[in-house]
């Protein structure tokens, strides 16, 4: 196993050693005039603040470029214009244009029934995405329901020990969460895709397993803390598609508002000592937490949250007794569905972690919006 590790062009007079945590538009520095955090790209106070306080103070990272302490517009001066090496545009576009093109396997061809010389393939619709999918408590998932849903385990002598979820973004990347720890693992681990009962054959699946060959885990996570839980798999090699195992799409917009989201996986269905996981792939409707709420919920006094709920690159969802993630969940998708392109889902979080599991605490998932330049950048460069 390979692990991958990031180097970033520090700017001059950026010190590493005072990340602030921060996400855009958030104050880092009081006074008459308060400063901000910007994209470096875009900070026109740059060398006034260089200037002032002797160096700048960085707030975090959109993708790979900076984010900075930046001093508002009025103290700097036009002149003070600069362009900064590394920065990176906002991301979506690929992953928008994957989205659509990854659409099309939910159809399978067959041959025409006519059996004529010449005679064209027919498309079979295999969508397994209803208005049922939307339900109010947890149910056993259909068959093709998710055909991007990953479980991530070790190979046991034929029997994975399987403790981890994901999500299929590409033929051969998959998304879950850093805490997963798989850079760390000591053993072969592998994804299994096109799964719905882990105990159980169905005639009509084909679960496929493949090893995973780079761990790829964002360069700002911090394993004890819950900030920037995100980490890629690449897969050893790339994986057919159709009906049965497909990517899903990636939210690229921040908000998204008045939407169902629905949880995956076959984690836990209870909590506590008679706790057990489900060998059939779950669904469930979950709520999603106003930004001020999940703040407020978790407060400073959480470790791994120590330094509060960062909104910008991470949100609440749940809270409502007998409806959550648990353990074995995690690093599996939050998603939406899609009236476009046909028969889709986006995925807006990956699940991190929580109090407890089906309490009234809201969980906290990583807000994948905040890292789409990211992943754009190294699944699809």
């Amino acid at each position: 196993m390979q692990v991958v590790l990031f180097c970033f062009v520090v700017l001059s007079g950026v010190s590493a050693h005072n990340l602030l945590f921060l996400g855009l538009n958030e104050k880092c520095k009081n006074g008459t005039e308060p400063w901000t955090c910007q994209k470096s790209s875009t900070c026109k106070g740059l060398k006034t603040g260089i200037e002032k306080d002797g160096e700048v103070k960085l707030c975090g990272f959109v993708g790979r470029e900076p984010i900075i302490c930046c001093p508002p517009e009025s103290q700097a001066e036009v002149k003070d214009k600069v362009t900064l090496p590394s920065a990176q545009p906002e991301g979506g576009k690929k992953a928008e244009q994957k989205c659509r093109e990854y659409a099309q396997y939910v159809y399978r061809e067959i041959d025409s029934p006519l059996l004529l010389p010449n005679s064209k393939k027919k498309q079979l619709d295999e969508c397994a995405i209803t208005a049922e999918t939307l339900i109010v408590g947890g149910a056993p998932a259909k068959l093709n329901e998710f055909p991007h849903m990953a479980l991530i385990g070790i190979e046991n002598k034929g029997s994975p020990l399987w403790f981890c979820g994901g999500s299929l973004i590409s033929p051969n990347f998959v998304l879950t969460a850093a805490h997963c720890n798989i850079s760390n693992i000591n053993a072969t681990v592998i994804v299994r895709l096109g799964e719905l009962d882990i105990l159980q054959k169905n005639d009509k699946d084909s679960p496929i397993d493949v090893k995973i060959s780079q761990v790829i885990n964002h360069p700002m996570y911090v394993p004890s803390k819950a900030y920037h839980d995100i980490a890629l798999l690449r897969l050893e090699k790339e994986v057919e598609l159709g009906p049965s195992i497909r990517p899903l799409c990636l939210q690229t917009e921040r908000s998204f508002k008045d939407v169902k989201a629905i949880a995956s996986g076959w984690g836990y269905t209870s909590y506590g000592n008679n706790s057990v996981s489900s060998s059939f792939l779950q669904k469930v409707h979950l709520n999603l937490t106003d930004d001020d709420k999940c703040v407020s919920a978790y407060g400073t006094h959480w470790p791994k949250v120590s330094k509060g709920i960062k909104p910008d690159i991470m949100f609440c969802s749940g809270g409502e007794r007998g409806k959550d993630t648990c353990q074995g969940d995690s690093g599996g998708p939050l998603q939406v569905t899609r009236t476009d392109p046909y028969c889709m889902y986006s995925q807006i979080g990956i699940t991190s972690f929580g109090v407890g599991c089906g309490l009234i605490t809201p969980g906290v998932y990583t807000r994948v919006s905040a890292y789409v330049p990211w992943i754009e950048n190294i699944v699809w460069p």
